[in-house]
């Protein structure tokens, strides 16, 4: 007995947006929930089912009084380099609001980072503990 195989249709590229992203607000009330309660919130799926495209679109219309920055480190596999991008993305999102301005100027001095832009942060010191930098910037926030 001959069967034809047929092909299925999979789309390959980018994560879906605008009108090409399906919403999936089951889901992403759920994911709000959990921001609202303070808890953090891993997604973990198969790939190419939408992980991204939802943290997408929440990012580009979160809820009122909220501000979301999306980064995907999901292709970081040293360490060092993931707090790096913790700790400029803490640095980052704090720079956006201008009650943290005293603590970020700190900062600046401190750590010599000459600059800030969307595409990350320059550090003039290589030999940071970005862990260490986390764990005593993170009370802080609370103070302020």
């Amino acid at each position: 007995m001959k069967t034809n195989w047929k092909s299925p249709d999979i789309i390959i590229g980018k994560e879906a947006t605008g009108k090409f992203y399906y919403r999936r607000k089951v889901f992403e009330n759920e994911v709000w929930k959990e921001i609202e309660k303070g808890n953090n919130v891993l997604i973990a799926a198969p790939r190419r089912v939408g992980k991204t495209s939802v943290m997408k679109y929440m990012t580009e219309n979160p809820k009122e009084s909220y501000k979301l920055i999306f980064r995907n480190v999901q292709g970081i596999d040293d360490e060092k380099r993931f707090y790096k991008t913790i700790y400029e993305l803490i640095i980052f999102c704090l720079s956006k609001f201008k009650k943290s301005k005293t603590l970020i100027q700190n900062y600046f001095t401190k750590m010599r980072i000459s600059e800030i832009t969307t595409s990350g942060i320059k550090i003039e010191t290589k030999d940071i503990d970005y862990l260490g930098e986390i764990n005593s910037l993170i009370p802080q926030l609370d103070q302020d």
